[in-house]
């Protein structure tokens, strides 16, 4: 393994693949709207809600094996 290797995070047995790392990066809202709602009692919109449905979808498709 290259020192660019392990700084990149390995790379071995385990590893996610490129499509799930970027998926991935777009789960942080859902989990923002979530939070704030149980955590500090904000109201969660329709709109909101709508909104996470393909986020959630497209990130559940492009992440199964």
């Amino acid at each position: 393994m290259t020192d660019r290797q392990a700084l990149m995070g390995g790379g071995g047995p385990g590893a996610v693949a490129p499509a799930g790392e970027t998926q991935a990066q777009f789960m942080p809202p859902l989990f923002g709207i979530a939070l704030g709602a149980v955590i500090l009692g904000e109201p969660v919109t329709a709109l909101e809600l709508l909104a996470m449905v393909p986020v959630a979808l497209s990130t559940v498709l492009a992440t199964r094996p």
